[in-house]
């Protein structure tokens, strides 16, 4: 063999390994960067809402069926097959059935609390233009900047809370539970961040 060739020969797996070490260091950055993202896309969550989503995925996540966590299929896979299926669609099927009944119950609850965050924003409405008519708001930046804000939020709120009524089939529809299966998985994306953030919109509002 050649020197050259030699040569070639050994310049292969160095450039391999630097193509692979590259890869490896890409891939990091981008897991730092996605951390990092979402850390600040929770953060300003928080803040958009002041912390009402995590109250809501604290007390509303899916919980886990308990024919799931012992199923007897786990435990003996020497059944019959046939067998094994049926008992497989039968955990399936009480497993969707506890899932239901838990999320009729939250949206039972969340209906409830739009319905009084409509009647709340509707007896705020009046107040702002009434502070208007007091001397001296107009003049003060603060106060102006306070009822204008009042004001806003209410209307929002309003216009936000009424639009979830309206659309309360459309939450209690079987995708919608299945997004709420997903988004109980834990707050670490953002589709499960903007899942909560969505349902306590109308409450954040109002605060």
């Amino acid at each position: 063999m050649s020197p050259s060739t030699a040569q070639n020969t050994d310049e292969v797996p160095t450039a391999a390994l630097q193509s692979r070490e590259e890869n490896l260091q890409l891939n990091s950055d981008r897991t730092v960067w996605g951390h990092f993202s979402l850390l600040l896309y929770s953060a300003l969550a928080v803040v958009h809402t002041f912390g009402l989503h995590l109250l809501l995925y604290n007390n509303m996540a899916c919980a886990k069926s308990r024919l799931r966590e012992n199923s007897p299929i786990e435990l003996d896979e020497s059944r019959p097959r046939p067998r094994q299926d049926c008992e497989a669609n039968l955990t399936a099927l009480n497993s969707e059935i506890q899932f239901r009944e838990q999320w009729d119950r939250y949206m039972t609850w969340l209906v409830k609390a739009w319905s009084i965050i409509c009647t709340g924003c509707i007896i705020l409405l009046p107040f702002p233009l009434g502070f208007f008519q007091i001397p001296g708001i107009d003049g003060n930046i603060y106060a102006r900047t306070a009822v204008l804000s009042m004001l806003i939020c209410s209307g929002i709120g309003l216009m936000t809370a009424g639009f979830y009524l309206q659309m309360a089939s459309k939450f209690k529809s079987t995708g919608f539970m299945k997004e709420w299966m997903k988004a109980s998985q834990g707050l670490n994306n953002r589709h499960s961040v903007d899942f909560w953030t969505c349902l306590c919109l109308p409450i954040s509002l109002f605060s």
